[in-house]
């Protein structure tokens, strides 16, 4: 059906959306972190 086809063609974009997501806020949250150390410790 139409609304299969366009769901299989949504699905890898949002996979790569999230993938791409969870790598930035992994990034940004080990910059935070790092940071933290600096000034705490």
């Amino acid at each position: 059906s139409l609304a299969g086809l366009s769901r299989a063609q949504s699905l890898p974009s949002l996979s790569a959306g999230y993938c791409v997501y969870t790598l930035h806020f992994r990034g940004a949250t080990r910059k935070w972190t790092s940071y933290m150390d600096i000034l705490f410790v």
